[in-house]
């Protein structure tokens, strides 16, 4: 298996800032198995910090939904989704790209994601990314990259990954954070 460096994960999941804070086009291929249009679907606080935050679901009237998920975080914390909910496993063969469109208002943060996978819920994570106040960034996590990564899984590849079986953001600070779903896609990659 190829050893992927820290740095060259870093330049693989890839960040856009969106000034205009405009979603991406819903016409793109990507599925959205998250899309929080009438409910939480299954996503809550990290059961190891109960008292990170809350979630609730708020009108955003733009983009690809007129709904996103409002995460009001008391502190640094995780907030996530398990494989407890119906949508969870995925198999890592139908979607390999996961993206996710987050918000910050008022407060600078910063945020990560984490995947577990397989049924040894393996934690695989990004590095830690800059959100600045007021603003929005879209960040598109590779797993298949992500997986070569010793660094990122925690000293080591998981064996015979072949399924998701946990969704987490990390943030990094107090305030107030609007995710607008998550999509999924399949994507090709030299990786194997």
């Amino acid at each position: 298996m190829k050893r992927v460096t820290f740095f060259s994960l870093l330049l693989t999941c890839t960040i856009y800032l969106l000034a205009a804070r405009q979603f991406p086009n819903p016409s793109d291929s990507a599925s959205q198995p998250f899309d929080f249009e009438s409910s939480l679907n299954s996503w809550v606080v990290a059961q190891s910090n109960p008292d990170a935050g809350a979630l609730s679901v708020v009108a955003i009237g733009s983009g690809n939904s007129l709904h996103g998920l409002r995460i009001d975080a008391n502190h640094a914390g995780w907030f996530g989704i398990d494989d407890a909910n119906a949508q969870l496993p995925i198999s890592i063969d139908a979607a390999s790209e996961y993206i996710f469109d987050l918000s910050s208002t008022f407060n600078e943060g910063s945020f990560a994601v984490a995947f577990q996978i397989g049924s040894e819920y393996h934690w695989c994570q990004t590095s830690l990314f800059a959100l600045p106040s007021n603003s929005h960034k879209t960040l598109k996590a590779d797993l298949n990259t992500l997986l070569a990564s010793e660094e990122a899984c925690m000293g080591s590849v998981p064996e015979g990954a072949s399924d998701v079986r946990g969704i987490w953001i990390y943030l990094g600070q107090e305030g107030v954070y609007l995710l607008d779903g998550v999509r999924a896609q399949k994507i090709d990659s030299a990786i194997k």
